[in-house]
C-alpha cells in the first residue's frame, strides 16, 4: 500500500492524483466495476487503498498485474 500524501520522484505528481475508483479503473479496462471489485477482491489486481468501503487503484499497478497473468504470459510465448 502507499501512503497518502507520497510523491512519486520519478514524475513529479502526487500518488493520490494517480489514483482512480472501480468505475474509473472499469472504463480504463472496458470492464464493469463489478469486474474491478472482483479482481481485486480475489487479489488478481492490487489495490493501492483500501480504508472501509474506499478502494483506489494505481492504473500502472493494475496493467502491470493483469500483464502477468498466467493467460497473457502464455500469448506473449
Amino acid at each position: 500500500m502507499i501512503p497518502l500524501g507520497a510523491s512519486d520522484p520519478m514524475n513529479n505528481q502526487s500518488i493520490e492524483t494517480r489514483l482512480v475508483d472501480a468505475a474509473r479503473m472499469a472504463a480504463i479496462l472496458s470492464v464493469s466495476p463489478r469486474t474491478v471489485l472482483y479482481w481485486a477482491e480475489r487479489d488478481e489486481i492490487p489495490v493501492a487503498i483500501r480504508k472501509g468501503r474506499v478502494i483506489r487503484f494505481d492504473p500502472e499497478e493494475v496493467f502491470e498485474a493483469l500483464r502477468n497473468t498466467p493467460l497473457n504470459r502464455e500469448e506473449g510465448q
